[in-house]
Parts: C-alpha cells; structure tokens; sequence
C-alpha cells in the first residue's frame, strides 16, 4: 500500500501531465479552427473576388507565405494588417516575376483588407 506521501505525489505528476495535455489540445483545436476559417474564409473570397482567386491570391498563397502572418490569430498580440498581407503577395513572386509588378500596392492591399474582414468574420462565427 502506498503512502500518504507516495500517493500525494503520484496525483501532483498525473495532474501536470493532465494539464501539459490539455493545453497542448487546445493549441491544436485552435490550430484546427484556424485552418478551417482559412479555408472557409477563402471559399467566400474567391466567390467575390475570382480575379484575385486566379492571380495567386489563393489557399497556396494563404497556407505558404501568408501561413506565418495568418498564425498571429493564435495570439492576442497583433492581428496581421492588409499591408502585411499585401506584402506577402508580392513577396511571393520575387523580384522577377512582372505579373506581381502591374498590380498596384494599393489594389492588393485593399484585396488583403477584403480578405482579413472576411477571416475575422469567419472566426467570429466559429467562436475564436
């Protein structure tokens, strides 16, 4: 029979290990809401905006490139900004590329601007 202490013990190791384990489900639920407001977000988008949604400004683009800047939903520190996202379209092609060079930064910024309204409705739905 173990004692008191003993047994003490083993319920503060099997409770930190409780613990470890449903903060790391939690990170992956809301790594998994996130996706699924990417994805959901990105049908609505391209439904308004199909010319964006075949220029590159898609679910490749929002899972490559834009993926980090997207992950700061997980945070509470700060949210991208359509500047940022618009950013990370460009930098998508490099330097190279002239398709990139005949959008003007304005135009893709406020493409960033519709998609982000449309992911922070998404989350809302979904209960971010």
């Amino acid at each position: 029979m173990l004692s008191n202490r003993r047994l003490m013990k083993n319920r503060g190791h099997i409770l930190a290990k409780l613990l470890l384990l449903e903060t790391r489900f939690r990170t992956w639920l809301h790594r998994l809401m996130l996706q699924t407001a990417v994805s959901s977000a990105y049908q609505t988008f391209a439904e308004t905006h199909p010319r964006w949604a075949t220029s590159l400004f898609d679910e490749y683009f929002l899972r490559g490139q834009a993926a980090p800047l997207l992950a700061r939903y997980l945070q509470t520190e700060s949210l991208p900004t359509p500047n940022e996202l618009a950013k990370a379209w460009f930098d998508q092609f490099g330097p190279l590329w002239p398709r990139a060079a005949t959008r003007s930064a304005t135009e893709v910024t406020q493409v960033a601007s519709d998609f982000l309204q449309v992911l922070n409705a998404e989350l809302c739905r979904v209960g971010r």
